[in-house]
């Protein structure tokens, strides 16, 4: 009753999507929530050509053919594509606004003279929805193929990020064309063997795809690499931009934009695809692309975009004021400070954070506002000319600007900036300033490459990182080695000269010109007492005492269960016994602390794993840690700090070494390593079933190097590591880069 009653009211209740569109008297709809639209069809319109100066029309009269007729036409391009994966389930057609059908009928029945679409008897099939388009009148046909894509294996990404495209056009270029390939997906061929799961069903029949569907998670990267192959055959193609189906040509003259632009258009006509004309931006001064305006200039933000974002009402929630945020975001690069000035608003949408509209957020909301129309136009990046980097640091964030001389003066090429975490926010401003160039260099190694780079900077930032002083200082060791990477075989020079800002906000180096002092001596990061020992190269066991170690975390009757299983090498000796809290992770910390305190302290010991968390967590994470007091990156404390402490300070009682080993877990091919791994699996499996007589408690021979903890909230008892090096972008960069792969 209620949905007929909106019906009634020219209201549509998009339920899949979640969006509402009503319609005022002479109005066009207004979208009152966003949507996701799962896969447009057009409706059935004639294109009409726009009237073309002479010279375009000289070279575009040569392609009669090439053009699109109307907005369903589409091309036919040689090859088919496979869709693989198992058949997706079937889902039910939900309900949608009956005055839809006879758009959807006609849209249908022009697509299937085009061999587009056929009637099938299929297993699978997905939803359709119409959405209203913004004349008021027509509706698209989408198809919801969400199900399909949660079981078809997603291809590898081949669509080049957005900020990649725009900075890969020449810095002379002053003419543009942009073309719009015409139902780009429709001209690509489906394989006949996995048409059936592109099963739709409308009224009493139930239809299918021939040719490739938007909605499919694949379908951008099929037609981007098909588009792009036709570049890669033209001697010119390097000239050429594309994303998806969205094509520009950028040259210096407009002779040479005419001599592309045909070569283009005859290597599509060649290839099977069309042209939308209507959309079609042909030999211009200034063009739109991709949501960006185009010209002599540079790039600047697309000044209807813009206007629209300048109209928008203060978010009401958090489904709104995401929006906002991406509306905006999509720009950032043209505001300097983005993420500085936009971070009262992104607290809002941080988990179990109740919505208070406040000054600071209505002062960042205006002041978004404010940058965008003030934005300035960025540069293209010239090729062989030295870049200049200007940064800046606040208490909780990094902002910076790249630039270069454009021969008449310098000129912006993007902004960027972001927030410091919780341990970021405690360095000192020379390792900030250090921080914040590393970022940049890396943020935008995909635009400067190798290519000479102009620090301004009253600071020393590349003496110190280079210092050698990496057990100092607020900065951790693994940070700094990072840090010396992204340097390395870069040439540098420090301009510590104050320049003019760029953009209407200033960016100035902060403080007089100095060097940055190198960190005093303190006392070191603390030193691991274990040992990696590669398994493949152990030679004899004489002298080592070996067991091997695992940990087993499951459910029995609803319930989580733990525990710990060792063996010894020599004589098979078993430790086993259950964990508390139920954690895979703290039962395998458990098993190498229990056989510490079985083993000989006066002998060299080796233990093998397969878990390569519990390796490196003893290697190298446990002196970051340590250095912090036993807190995370964000200041809490580590989960399973006892058990860990507790390994960590048996470990440095001991006056035999310690060595770690790891082996792959569940290895078919059997090997000493392995079956002794399988058997520490099985025991650890069992031992989870035992009962509260079997709990594992600590031995007190030994004292925590930090004194005794104080017990954690039951909440973070539940976490696993794994969990905690996710919250950690230390640890990550760690992972990263980590070396105990076998």
């Amino acid at each position: 009753m209620g949905m007929d009653l909106m019906e009634g009211l020219e209201v549509i209740i998009d339920l899949p999507n979640r969006v509402i569109m009503a319609q005022e008297a002479g109005e066009k709809p207004l979208t009152v929530a966003a949507s996701y639209r799962v896969g447009a069809i057009k409706t059935l319109e004639v294109i009409t050509p726009p009237q073309w100066e002479p010279c375009v029309e000289a070279v575009v009269g040569q392609f009669p053919n090439v053009f699109a007729k109307n907005k369903l036409q589409c091309g036919k391009v040689d090859g088919v594509v496979r869709i693989l994966g198992p058949d997706p389930k079937p889902q039910k057609q939900y309900r949608y606004p009956k005055v839809a059908e006879e758009c959807l009928r006609q849209s249908i029945s022009v697509l299937m003279e085009q061999g587009v679409l056929s009637e099938v008897c299929s297993p699978c099939n997905s939803p359709i929805w119409p959405v209203r388009k913004a004349d008021g009148k027509t509706w698209r046909l989408t198809v919801d193929y969400r199900e399909l894509n949660k079981v078809a294996p997603r291809m590898a990404p081949v669509v080049a990020k957005f900020q990649e495209i725009i900075t890969a056009i020449n810095a002379g270029a002053k003419w543009f064309s942009v073309l719009d390939l015409a139902n780009a997906f429709f001209s690509i061929q489906v394989d006949k063997r996995d048409a059936y799961k592109l099963a739709f069903t409308f009224l009493d029949r139930q239809l299918t795809f021939s040719r490739l569907p938007q909605g499919f998670h694949n379908a951008p990267s099929i037609c981007h690499k098909r588009v792009t192959q036709m570049w890669r055959e033209m001697p010119q193609g390097h000239r050429i931009i594309s994303y998806v189906d969205d094509i520009l040509i950028a040259t210096d003259t407009k002779k040479e934009n005419l001599l592309l632009l045909a070569e283009v258009l005859k290597k599509i006509e060649d290839t099977g695809f069309l042209v939308n004309a209507q959309k079609a931006q042909i030999v211009k001064r200034k063009v739109t692309y991709l949501g960006v305006d185009l010209g002599v200039e540079g790039r600047s933000p697309n000044l209807q975009r813009v206007e629209l974002i300048s109209k928008l009402p203060v978010p009401g929630d958090v489904t709104a004021l995401r929006s906002f945020l991406g509306l905006t975001g999509f720009s950032r690069d043209f505001v300097e400070g983005y993420a500085i000035i936009a971070r009262p608003l992104y607290l809002l949408l941080r988990k179990n954070v109740e919505w208070m509209w406040g000054a600071e957020q209505q002062e960042a909301f205006v002041k978004l506002k404010k940058a965008l129309l003030e934005a300035p136009a960025l540069a293209f990046p010239k090729e062989g000319v030295p870049f200049r980097l200007q940064v800046l640091h606040t208490t909780e964030g990094i902002s910076a600007v790249l630039s270069q001389d454009s021969g008449s003066g310098e000129r912006a090429i993007a902004y960027g900036s972001r927030i410091l975490s919780a341990v970021e926010q405690e360095f000192s401003l020379c390792e900030k300033e250090a921080l914040a160039l590393v970022w940049a260099i890396s943020h935008w190694e995909y635009i400067i490459g190798l290519s000479p780079i102009i620090l301004k900077s009253a600071h020393s930032p590349i003496k110190y990182i280079l210092s050698g002083r990496v057990n100092e200082g607020k900065v951790s060791n693994p940070r700094i080695a990072n840090w010396t990477l992204v340097l390395a075989n870069r040439e540098i020079a420090v301009n510590s000269k104050t320049p003019q800002s760029l953009a209407p906000y200033a960016l100035l180096c902060t403080g007089a010109e100095h060097e940055c002092p190198l960190p005093s001596e303190g006392p070191k990061m603390p030193q691991t007492p274990f040992q990696v020992l590669d398994l493949l190269k152990v030679q004899t066991l004489e002298d080592l005492e070996v067991w091997a170690t695992d940990g087993s975390c499951y459910y029995v009757d609803g319930k989580p269960v733990a525990g710990y299983g060792a063996v010894r090498l020599a004589d098979g000796k078993v430790l086993q016994g259950t964990v508390k809290p139920q954690s895979a992770q703290a039962a395998e910390i458990v098993a190498i602390a229990a056989v510490l305190e079985e083993a000989n302290t006066e002998q060299s010991i080796l233990i093998i794993m397969d878990s390569e968390w519990s390796l490196r967590a003893l290697l190298e994470w446990m002196p970051v840690w340590l250095g912090r007091g036993m807190l995370t990156g964000d200041g809490k404390p580590v989960v399973y700090a006892k058990f860990l402490l507790h390994v960590w300070s048996l470990a440095k009682s001991r006056t035999g070494k310690t060595f770690l080993g790891k082996v792959k877990a569940h290895r078919k091919v059997n090997t000493k390593w392995s079956e002794l791994n399988s058997r520490a699996d099985q025991l650890a499996k069992e031992a989870a079933r035992l009962g509260p007589e079997y709990l594992w408690e600590k031995s007190d021979s030994v004292s925590f190097p930090l004194g005794e903890l104080q017990d954690q909230p039951a909440g973070l008892q539940t976490q696993d590591l794994k969990e905690l090096q996710t919250a950690d972008k230390e640890i990550q960069d760690l992972v990263r880069k980590g070396s105990w792969q076998s």
